[in-house]
């Protein structure tokens, strides 16, 4: 269940990025574009949901947080920035994204300046991690007032029972699946408007949450202001 009623000790969090900065190696662009099976169906099939849901809600600047090889980040305007802690999958960003800004570096830990982006994208990311609300909280931070954090996480559907037939490694310390309560009680912690729905054959769980904008004036304030 994704809770964090179990804490979770520094040493944990270090060993869980640990795997992706030294051992995890998975291009899911190859995967989705190649065709290798059903975990290629999976990821066109939130390949299309991702490019739905940016058409609708994003705005630029974007920022694609744990953008990995690139499969969503070569799908967003010129210009836009994709950061992933993984150094195998600078490169193959890079190819697939060639209009990006690719920067290696830890989510948690960005070199971008708070309230300046209008659009993080957080697709498949949340999951691998014991402490979401920190990293909500680390992507409400970057938005500016108004802005968007879009992404998806994968849901509770029985089809994840035939994970064992993903060709990409299983062998991560930590991967969680959510239920929409479970979702919109780590997002709402931080935003003033969540929108969730599910797609992909239910197997993902879609979210689109709104940072508020300029603080409202106190009512005297607002009173003064409308003499």
């Amino acid at each position: 269940m994704a809770t964090e009623a179990i804490r979770y000790d520094a040493d944990f969090l270090l060993l869980n990025k640990r795997f992706y900065l030294e051992e995890e190696d998975n291009d899911l662009v190859a995967i989705t574009d190649r065709l290798k099976g059903l975990e290629s169906l999976f990821h066109r099939g939130r390949q299309r949901l991702l490019k739905r849901l940016i058409a609708r809600y994003g705005a630029s600047p974007y920022v694609d947080a744990g953008c990995g090889t690139g499969l969503g980040l070569r799908h967003l305007p010129s210009g836009s920035t994709g950061l992933d802690i993984n150094p195998r999958n600078m490169q193959k960003a890079r190819q697939n994204a060639p209009l990006a800004n690719v920067l290696q570096g830890d989510i948690e830990n960005m070199p971008i300046r708070p309230g300046s982006v209008a659009t993080v994208i957080l697709t498949e990311v949340l999951e691998h991690f014991p402490n979401p609300a920190d990293v909500v909280a680390h992507m409400h931070a970057l938005l500016r007032p108004g802005g968007r954090l879009i992404g998806t996480v994968p849901s509770h559907s029985p089809l994840w029972n035939l994970r064992f037939l993903s060709r990409s490694s299983a062998g991560e310390p930590y991967h969680d699946n959510y239920s929409k309560d479970e979702l919109r009680a780590v997002l709402n912690g931080r935003f003033a408007a969540v929108d969730l729905g599910a797609s992909n054959s239910s197997m993902s769980l879609y979210f689109v949450a709104t940072k508020d904008a300029a603080p409202i004036a106190h009512p005297r304030e607002l009173t003064a202001a409308l003499r």
